[in-house]
């Protein structure tokens, strides 16, 4: 569902009220670009809606060129929310939702345009309502009380890694299929969940 902000995750099942309720957050940002995308290629969409869906991508881009993932996710299912200010999830530039925006985007392009490479990198000092969000050309840093680190030139984030990589490794594996894996899976799954517990309770942090 479209607003002046975005597309709205839309509705859920009140049991208190005994029928769907309207959702007005998380409004998504970045992730809006597959809808327009699927408009625009299906012919579904004009100019001028074309151009006022696009204006909330602008609106969402930040100084480093990554686009926001969407406004409100801390009211996820929660149709009494009140956006006060954007948690730092909802500022994440997120690679998987970006890359729909830049889809999008090339589409827009006229047959032999050139892109101008961009060597400055602009970074993001961002103050959300639950942590400072820090994104430079290195790393991207989460500041609150959830601590977070993510090193551009690693697959993973500084939390859990170890067991991270044990999964990633156990799927490049082709002699772990089929049940084995399933099971080797569930059992790690859990120890990730127990150790994460042990660890967060410990430091008084939730998990991310």
């Amino acid at each position: 569902m479209w607003s002046k902000d975005g597309f709205e995750f839309g509705y859920i099942y009140s049991a208190e009220r005994e029928k769907y309720v309207r959702l007005k957050y998380p409004i998504f940002l970045a992730p809006s670009a597959d809808v327009i995308y699927g408009l625009m290629v299906s012919g579904n969409i004009d100019k001028p809606e074309q151009k006022k869906y696009l204006a909330v991508l602008d609106r969402a881009q930040d100084s480093s060129g990554g686009f926001r993932t969407a406004l409100g996710l801390n009211g996820k299912n929660n149709p009494n929310f009140i956006l006060k200010k954007p948690c730092w999830r909802d500022v994440l530039h997120v690679v998987g939702w970006n890359d729909k925006v830049l889809r999008l985007y090339s589409l827009l392009l006229e047959e032999g345009s050139s892109i101008t490479d961009i060597k400055e990198f602009n970074p993001d000092k961002i103050s959300c309502e639950d942590a400072l969000y820090i994104e430079t050309k290195e790393a991207i840093r989460i500041a609150g009380r959830e601590q977070y680190v993510f090193d551009k030139q690693k697959i993973f984030s500084n939390n859990a890694t170890f067991l991270k990589n044990i999964f990633y490794n156990l799927g490049n594996k082709k002699h772990f299929s089929g049940r084995i894996n399933s099971k080797l899976f569930e059992f790690l799954c859990r120890a990730e969940e127990k150790i994460l517990g042990v660890v967060n309770n410990g430091a008084g942090e939730s998990n991310t």
